[in-house]
């Protein structure tokens, strides 16, 4: 039986993503996104929509595959069956503490010809056994070697090498966002092709996320929460007071300090709002506030850094500002049902936007928000040529 109930309808991310790929470069970029605007107003109204049961877990196109030596080391790639071109690709990164790995909503981004990869990693747990100093270590590198992994042997699964895109929910954002914010980590010197291969990104979608594990700068945008130890071997309480001492690894860890202005796109989605909502906790509250991504925000403005903010009753002049659509727009248009990332449709244009797939205009994923459409052109910015591929920098790509 179909349960039905009162949402707001907004378009999703991944259509970001789809539309590049068949969109002429010769288009305007902003008289396309100015015509993504003023369809996405058809979506601000409330209607009852049926709510289908989910579907049956996809079984992988490959399980368990390694892409390093050690047994957390692993992922699951999932390739659209009935592609024809190679598929753009979106990582997906799981658990800091525990190891995990698991896939968002292949109903989502199967459609678009976007394939999936489940990455798990070392964790920070497997960094306190081994001594790994500092434990953060392992799960960054590996987000990074993953990304390698899967360009390096794309071909064998039929993906793009050229558009890899990356994310994650909650405490995997963080190996996301430090894998767009850390640079080219590809080392023509090793031995090893996995690490001579790039590692660069064309997007990062982060989905109530910690972007920063500067125990000082977490009070500044968060006061009073506790979060991410023992990345630097310590407790929290222990890293704010030895913060001086530990701060070379903060910045050599931490995304917030690795913001610049060739960082990959960023898009931050939350599904509450900067007011505690009264059935949660004020401590989940607090680890997944969009305060965390309203300041790294602000960082990224200092640095001419690409990221976009959307949560509830989220202002969007900003967005209109680098559009260059002057016309007010006035809060709480942003609302949204409180649900999990696979439910998101901004999320999933974004991350469309991000790896320029384009959708046909009478797509109705195609009808985008007011943010995933911002996001849709500054994606659009990367591509050059006429194929719409992107264009990552000087190093090549394996």
């Amino acid at each position: 039986m179909f349960r039905s109930r009162r949402r707001l309808t907004f378009p999703s991310v991944s259509v970001f993503i789809t539309v590049a790929s068949r969109l002429p470069m010769t288009l305007p970029i902003l008289r396309t996104t100015a015509l993504l605007l003023s369809i996405s107003a058809t979506l601000l109204s409330a209607e009852e929509k049926p709510v289908p049961p989910k579907p049956a877990p996809r079984t992988p196109t490959a399980a368990d595959v390694p892409y390093g030596p050690h047994p957390h080391q692993i992922l699951d790639i999932y390739v659209p069956p009935d592609s024809k071109e190679p598929c753009p690709v979106l990582l997906w990164y799981g658990g800091l503490w525990q190891p995990s790995k698991h896939a968002v909503d292949l109903g989502r981004f199967f459609p678009s010809h976007i394939a999936v990869v489940a990455v798990e990693s070392r964790t920070l747990t497997d960094g306190m056994q081994e001594k790994a100093n500092p434990p953060i270590s392992y799960p960054m590198n590996d987000a990074c070697r993953a990304v390698q992994f899967i360009r390096l042997n794309a071909a064998k699964w039929n993906l793009d090498p050229q558009r890899i895109a990356v994310g994650g929910g909650s405490q995997g954002t963080l190996p996301a966002l430090y894998v767009g914010c850390s640079g080219e980590h590809a080392d023509a010197n090793s031995k090893d092709p996995v690490e001579q291969t790039s590692s660069r990104v064309v997007c990062v979608a982060a989905y109530r996320s910690q972007p920063t594990i500067d125990p000082k700068r977490m009070q500044e945008w968060v006061p009073g929460v506790a979060w991410g130890a023992p990345a630097f071997g310590v407790a929290f309480e222990e890293s704010l007071k030895r913060r001086q001492e530990l701060l070379p690894f903060i910045q050599k860890w931490s995304p917030d300090w690795l913001l610049n202005k060739d960082a990959a796109p960023i898009y931050f989605e939350n599904e509450w709002g900067l007011t505690q909502p009264a059935d949660f906790t004020e401590a989940n509250y607090k680890v997944h506030s969009p305060a965390w991504g309203l300041g790294f925000h602000k960082l990224a403005e200092s640095v001419g850094a690409t990221v976009y903010n959307k949560y509830p009753r989220s202002p969007h002049r900003e967005v209109q500002g680098h559009l260059g659509l002057h016309r007010a727009e006035p809060h709480g248009t942003s609302e949204v049902a409180r649900a999990e990332v696979a439910e998101s449709p901004t999320f999933r244009i974004a991350i469309c936007a991000g790896l320029q797939i384009f959708l046909p205009a009478n797509h109705a994923a195609f009808q985008l928000s007011a943010l995933a459409g911002a996001f849709f052109a500054a994606g659009a910015f990367f591509c050059r040529g006429s194929n719409s591929k992107v264009t990552l920098g000087p190093s090549s790509l394996r």
